[in-house]
């Protein structure tokens, strides 16, 4: 069982939420906000900069981010940015046991893709 609570402080480079927001930095951003030592919380396995950095590339590719049981084990999920009128930056994410997100991974992207489509539809005619 996974249980977060309010103000709970996760590292951004292994959450669905984390990544999508990190995606929307520039280079030098980046290098400012992320910590010397990058290591995953569920498997305490070091994680390289560059596979970093390109998985940062796919998700500005493809609009979504991924934790694969990087933050916990047994835990998947899947999240999107949205991007309101003035530029702010926000995070949707739906997170899973592992063995339901593997099953679905793409009819869950599909949701996820689908609905940030129609919140940016809406807060473009707020």
């Amino acid at each position: 069982m996974v249980v977060s609570r309010v103000g709970a402080r996760f590292p951004a480079f292994c959450t669905t939420n984390g990544k999508v927001l990190l995606a929307q930095l520039s280079p030098d951003e980046l290098k400012r906000c992320l910590p010397k030592k990058l290591e995953t919380p569920s498997q305490h396995k070091p994680v390289s900069r560059e596979d970093l950095m390109s998985e940062l590339d796919e998700i500005r590719h493809t609009g979504l981010a991924y934790d694969r049981e990087e933050h916990h084990v047994g835990i998947c999920g899947a999240g999107v940015a949205i991007t309101d009128i003035d530029g702010s930056v926000a995070a949707i994410s739906v997170l899973m046991p592992a063995a339901r997100f593997y099953a679905d991974a793409d009819a869950i992207s599909a949701t996820l893709l689908r609905v940030r489509d129609e919140i940016q539809i809406a807060l473009q005619g707020a």
